[in-house]
C-alpha cells in the first residue's frame, strides 16, 4: 500500500451514494436469487435471513 492508496481511501467520496445503492441492490438480488434455488425448510425464515444478510453487507460496505 502506497501513499496514493491511503489518500484515495481517506477521500470521503470514495464511493458515491448512487454507487452504494447499486452495490446493495446487487447484493440483495444475488442473495435472493440464491435463496430461490435452495429449497428452505421455512420460506419466511429464509427470506428474513437473506434480508438481514444483505443489509449487514450493505452496512459493512458503507462503513
Amino acid at each position: 500500500m502506497n501513499e496514493d492508496d491511503i489518500v484515495t481511501l481517506s477521500n470521503p467520496k470514495f464511493i458515491t451514494a448512487k454507487q452504494m445503492l447499486v452495490v446493495i441492490f446487487t447484493i440483495a438480488v444475488v442473495l435472493q436469487s440464491i435463496s430461490y434455488f435452495i429449497p428452505p425448510s421455512s420460506w419466511l425464515n429464509w427470506q428474513l435471513l437473506v434480508f438481514i444478510t444483505s443489509t449487514n453487507l450493505g452496512a459493512v460496505i458503507l462503513a
